[in-house]
């Protein structure tokens, strides 16, 4: 059983990079509802995170390992809280 603190989870992904399916399986398990938006290229990614207000606005961004060193100098990243993750 998946204890949660989250009702909903704010998703950013590049466009069609996932099944949907997955998502849908991800609600069926933890009944937390993803509220999933896209992204079409890196740079339009970093440029909503860093200027229009995305680092608020979502929990999760799915990137490419190239963004990451990029991300870290902007501060766009978090570190992981590992008492949160039980698994």
């Amino acid at each position: 059983p998946y204890t949660t603190l989250f009702r909903s989870l704010n998703f950013y992904n590049f466009a069609e990079y996932m099944d949907p399916k997955i998502l849908a399986e991800f609600k069926a398990k933890t009944g937390v509802k993803v509220n999933e938006s896209y992204y079409e290229s890196t740079e339009d990614m970093i440029a909503k995170l860093q200027h229009g207000g995305g680092a608020a606005q979502y929990d999760l961004v799915v990137v490419t390992d190239r963004a990451v060193p990029q991300m870290a100098r902007l501060g766009l990243l978090a570190k992981l809280d590992h008492a949160q993750l039980p698994n």
